[in-house]
C-alpha cells in the first residue's frame, strides 16, 4: 500500500517522516484505552518536520482533544475511527495553533486521509 504525504510523496514506514500510532507509540485502537496522549505523542514526534502518522484499522478513544502540526499527514486504514471519549466532548481534533477551526489560524498543509469521527 503506498502512503503519500501532504506533497503527494510517497512515504514508507521505517523512513524518518513516518510514525505508526500503535507500534510507535503504544496507542491501543481497542475502543475502550483512552489514546489520547499516545497519539499526541505520535503527532508532536513530527511538530518539526511534518510527515505520515499512520493509524491501523482500530476505534482510538480521546479523551482529551488532540492536535495536529503544520506539513502533516494522517493517514487511517480503513476500519480506523477516532472516536469521542467522554460524553458531551465538544471536539476530537484540531489544530496546534488551536483547537477550534473555523478559519486559517496558521497550521497549513494538513492531510487527513480515510479517517472516520464518531462523536
Amino acid at each position: 500500500m503506498a502512503i503519500y504525504d501532504y506533497q503527494g510523496n510517497s512515504i514508507s514506514a521505517g523512513s524518518s517522516n513516518f510514525v505508526n500510532v500503535k507500534a510507535d507509540y503504544g496507542a491501543k485502537g481497542d475502543g475502550s484505552t483512552d489514546d489520547s496522549t499516545a497519539i499526541q505523542n505520535a503527532l508532536d514526534a513530527l511538530s518539526s518536520t511534518g510527515g505520515i502518522i499512520y493509524f491501523p484499522a482500530g476505534t482510538y478513544k480521546v479523551s482529551t482533544p488532540v492536535s495536529f502540526h503544520s506539513n502533516q499527514t494522517l493517514w487511517f486504514e480503513n476500519g480506523a475511527v477516532i472516536k469521542a471519549g467522554t460524553s458531551g466532548q465538544s471536539h476530537i481534533m484540531g489544530s496546534k495553533v488551536t483547537t477550534v477551526m473555523t478559519a486559517y489560524n496558521g497550521t497549513h498543509d494538513v492531510v487527513i486521509y480515510g479517517a472516520t469521527f464518531d462523536g
